[in-house]
């Protein structure tokens, strides 16, 4: 049995718009089948999305939103510098699994260039913030400055690359980690004249 309290109603048709997009693409998109996926009515949709345009617009705050709490969640949770990049890691990579991305990707591959593109900036932003203790600490260590956006902004990238490129053999998290403790090595390297 469905719950049909706004919340509820709108997170179901929202699940419903991704499924859409991400087996008929964009153009494809019929309100209609968003509709009869989320069971609800066209008044219901139109309620919460009186556009399309909105509608996209939601599902783009429906992934901003759920990243913002992963990394509020870990801040919250976390005591340890390495437990919080450990844990910013974690969510990348679980994230990306959850939401199916090389599957959108395929389908509409400049919706989800572009919606990330918009967003780096901001991620970013959160990323540095959510991994301050972990810049301080290495910052200590090798007596130096870390360009913290710059380090996050890689990071992300690095992701998306992988999203891009998925590897062939499954090791999405383990290269994700490579990739970042290599960006780390060399941040270091040249920062302190090595």
């Amino acid at each position: 049995m469905r719950s049909s309290g706004p919340e509820q109603s709108v997170e179901r048709i929202l699940a419903a718009t991704f499924d859409a997009i991400s087996r008929h693409g964009l153009l494809r998109l019929s309100l209609s089948d968003v509709c009869r996926a989320a069971g609800v009515a066209r008044g219901t949709l139109y309620r919460y999305f009186p556009t399309k345009e909105d509608l996209l617009d939601g599902l783009g705050a429906r992934t901003r939103e759920r990243f913002e709490s992963a990394l509020r969640d870990l801040r919250a949770s976390t005591d340890t510098p390495d437990e919080r990049l450990e844990g910013v890691l974690r969510i990348l990579i679980e994230q990306e699994e959850e939401a199916a991305g090389d599957r959108m990707l395929q389908i509409e591959p400049l919706f989800v260039l572009d919606f990330f593109g918009r967003l780096l900036p901001y991620y970013s932003e959160l990323v540095a913030a959510t991994l301050e203790p972990f810049f301080d600490q290495v910052e200590r260590q090798f007596d130096m400055k870390i360009d913290r956006l710059l380090m996050s902004e890689v990071l992300l990238r690095v992701r998306l690359s992988l999203i891009l490129m998925p590897p062939q053999d499954n090791l999405f998290g383990t290269r994700l980690r490579a990739a970042w403790n290599a960006t780390v090595e060399r941040q270091i390297k040249r920062s302190s004249g090595r």
